[in-house]
């Protein structure tokens, strides 16, 4: 076994699949291979990688490879008594299995004599079997199918001698990926088609044998997965996971290799650029104070994060007075509190800053990331309002929220203190320099240590125990992080000691004093997950227990919900957890609740109205100057000034006048303009373009959420499942919204604002108060 390398197993396996060499195929195969040679009895290999194609492809080639890897340690046959072969070449459905069988009949030096005046050598391979344990396996079907994998391995010549292949099950394969294959030999192909209970999970696991050798999983987002003690079968398993982009969780786990997008360079192409705003010392004091008093209070970091965002798009275009009521409602936990008198100061200090004035230029590019749930709901006002002011400045400015591959030149990026998302356009864009701008008093002020956690998160999976066991890199990338860690601190600590200087009037600053065991924990609230796949906090699946099913946990001293019922959770998405999990500060809403809900007339009803606050938003624009040119120059499609003026932008409107732009990206301009939020968007575009047939759009409405509920998919909102079933209802209903090739509205377009309507009516209750009985 020492001798056969990796390189051959993995052609072998590839010429089974008729696949080319690829990389990302190989890279599987490299590190799987070291697994299942070492000690270790779990691997958990994480890709930053997705496709639906790729998830088959890569789920057969682990199913092979594992074969071919255990057929490789058999020894010789030299005995051929009691042996026979399967006579793959008269195969027939409708044979017996004991019909498919040529025995053993004599052996003369190199050659072999079977049944039928069969002969064989024995410098090829050749898979010998047992007659009575093909008669007890009756699965011929599964024999034959994997005689083309035989095929391959004798063409490699990774074995060129005849080998006795043992029909027993072997390994457990956990079908979640669709594959139409069918099992190979010593194979249990086990199909994953619906989420097991853990009592069906037990139930399960006694109908199957306990000594695998083997055992494979796929996790990809939004799959089904296997739950313990399923889990728990195999002497070597290996779960391979695949995430939309390279993220974990703060904590890396023993049995997890994280896979970088590209692992060939340690160094960061993020350039930070500290904007030199000369503010004032009583800014820094009330920063240095602010943060410390934020620290000491007690709120849940996700929902009542650090205002740092909010802070960086503090503009002159609305006054103190203005910023601290709009405040005061973006973080309504702090509201009340003594804090609040510093927050004051603070904006009136830096609204005077207008610290993006002089960065600008007419070819620049703002990059900020869409806004979504709990980060929408605090910045969606300050965001805009920002975007606002800047193209005031300068009309040519750019607003993007993505990076392309193109001209990275002018694109300056402002989510500055987002770890997951900076690491992601790092390693996705690894040869083009990404400039991230932040204005001193709130990089020195809030994290000026955020250039060492990103480095710690990105190459911090580099140097677990797995990688240790595994990776024959590990101590050449150990010694290169050490000497990259040490220059980073150190340059840090030099840049905030100049910095101090500038505001603290003792000459002997001394270097401020964090141990590099502090620096290793990073402000989970700047790890920004984007889905329920990314957060494992609230995978209780392994370690979970139904022995206390009878604890209640009492919220707001009048709810009481058994620690075992899963509630619907909202963090930067929507997900499901169980109560037991829950902290004060959270957002929840039950399954009972939401059904009350969508059985309500009313709530149907509410689907159906265009807001009240909407329809004002004609004489809005009509009291703006300029408005047709301000909205041109924020991309709003209309080529003519006077359709535009007599049909939005009216001083006096009726219900006859009343419209709503019919493409969405035009409607969005507008709302993003007027600060109309995003659950009034989505429903008046909805409710305007569906009016004509109010009843059919209810019911539609009504097909939608049973198709969300019976496949449990309400927690999991940015599945792309969810859009495409939603399509295809709509496609259904297209006379509502007059949708056609040519139309300027697509039924993506209208499927997205539906489901987003549909989950902004959602009313969650915030926990104040929590504990268990």
């Amino acid at each position: 076994m020492e001798k056969v390398e990796f390189v051959k197993i993995h052609n072998t396996t590839l010429d089974f699949l008729n696949e080319k060499d690829n990389g990302k195929l190989r890279t599987i195969g490299f590190w799987y291979f070291n697994f299942l040679k070492s000690n270790s009895d779990k691997l958990r290999l994480h890709l930053p990688y997705y496709s639906k194609e790729f998830k088959i492809t890569a789920f057969n080639y682990v199913r092979a490879f594992t074969i071919i890897f255990n057929l490789v340690k058999n020894q010789k046959l030299s005995d051929f008594e009691g042996t026979c072969l399967f006579d793959i070449f008269n195969y027939s459905k409708d044979k017996r299995a004991e019909e498919l069988t040529l025995e053993f009949q004599n052996q003369k030096d190199d050659l072999v004599l079977w049944q039928k005046d069969t002969l064989t050598k024995l410098d090829t391979f050749l898979p010998i079997f047992k007659k009575e344990e093909i008669i007890d396996y009756n699965k011929a079907s599964v024999i034959k199918n994997t005689f083309k994998l035989f095929k391959s391995i004798r063409k490699s010549s990774i074995i060129d001698f005849p080998i006795y292949i043992e029909l027993k099950e072997k390994t457990l394969s956990f079908n979640n990926v669709g594959a139409q294959d069918e099992s190979l030999i010593s194979e249990n192909l086990f199909p994953l088609n619906q989420k097991l209970s853990r009592k069906e999970a037990i139930e399960v696991k006694k109908e199957l044998p306990r000594d695998y050798e083997n055992s494979i999983s796929i996790k990809y987002p939004y799959s089904l997965k296997p739950i313990f003690p399923l889990t728990e079968l195999g002497s070597k398993k290996f779960n391979l996971i695949f995430n939309n982009r390279f993220a974990y969780n703060n904590e890396v786990l023993e049995n997890d290799l994280i896979l970088l997008k590209d692992e060939s360079s340690l160094k960061t192409n993020l350039n930070y650029e500290i904007v030199t705003t000369n503010h004032t010392k009583k800014l820094h004091d009330l920063f240095k104070s602010f943060k410390e008093q934020w620290v000491r209070l007690e709120l849940n970091k996700f929902i009542t994060p650090f205002p740092k965002y909010w802070l960086l798009f503090l503009n002159p275009s609305l006054t103190k007075e203005q910023w601290l009521i709009q405040f005061k409602k973006d973080f309504p936990a702090v509201a009340e509190k003594p804090i609040i008198r510093i927050i004051e100061q603070i904006i009136e200090e830096v609204i005077h800053l207008n610290w993006i004035h002089d960065i600008m230029s007419d070819s620049t590019k703002i990059l900020f990331p869409e806004l979504k749930s709990n980060r929408k709901k605090r910045l969606e006002f300050v965001f805009n309002n920002f975007k606002n002011h800047v193209q005031s400045l300068n009309s040519n400015v750019e607003f993007i929220e993505s990076l392309d591959f193109g001209n990275f030149e002018h694109v300056i990026v402002l989510d500055s203190f987002n770890i997951i998302e900076l690491v992601n356009k790092s390693q996705s864009i690894a040869n083009k320099q990404i400039n991230v701008i932040v204005p001193d008093f709130l990089y020195f002020g809030y994290q000026p240590w955020i250039k060492f956690h990103l480095f710690n998160y990105q190459y911090r999976p580099l140097l677990n125990d797995v990688r240790q066991k595994l990776d024959h890199n590990y101590d050449t990338n150990k010694d290169e992080l050490e000497k990259i860690k040490t220059e980073l601190i150190s340059k840090i600590r030099s840049d905030l000691k100049n910095y101090r200087k500038k505001y603290i009037e003792d000459e002997n600053i001394e270097d401020e004093n964090i141990n590099e065991e502090d620096l290793e924990q990073t402000n989970e609230e700047d790890l920004e997950q984007t889905n329920e796949e990314e957060i494992e906090t609230f995978n209780n699946d392994i370690d979970d227990d139904d022995d206390d099913d009878d604890e209640l946990v009492i919220i707001n001293d009048n709810l009481a919900i058994p620690s075992n019922e899963e509630v619907l959770l909202r963090r930067d998405s929507l997900l499901y957890v169980k109560a037991r999990a829950l902290k004060i500060g959270d957002r929840i809403i039950r399954d009972s609740d939401i059904s009350g809900l969508f059985q309500s007339n009313d709530f149907y009803d509410k689907l159906v109205d265009i807001p009240h606050d909407v329809f004002g938003y004609q004489k809005q624009l009509f009291a703006k100057k300029n408005i047709y040119k301000v909205l041109k120059n924020k991309g709003i499609s209309y080529q003519h000034q006077n359709y535009f003026d007599r049909t939005y932008a009216l001083e006096f409107i009726d219900e006859q006048k009343f419209r709503i732009p019919r493409r969405k990206k035009d409607w969005a301009i507008i709302c993003e303009f007027l600060n109309i939020n995003d659950s009034d968007k989505q429903l008046s575009f909805i409710a305007y373009y569906g009016r004509s047939k109010q009843n059919e759009l209810k019911q539609m409405y009504k097909t939608i959420i049973q198709l969300l509920t019976e496949n449990n998919w309400l927690g999991t909102i940015e599945n792309p499942l969810i859009l495409e079933s939603v399509s295809e209802i709509v496609k259904q209903h297209n006379t509502i919204f007059k949708i056609s090739d040519s139309s300027e509205i697509t039924e993506v377009e209208v499927s997205e604002s539906i489901i987003s309507t549909i989950f902004s009516q959602l009313e969650f209750t915030e926990i104040k108060t929590i504990r268990n009985e």
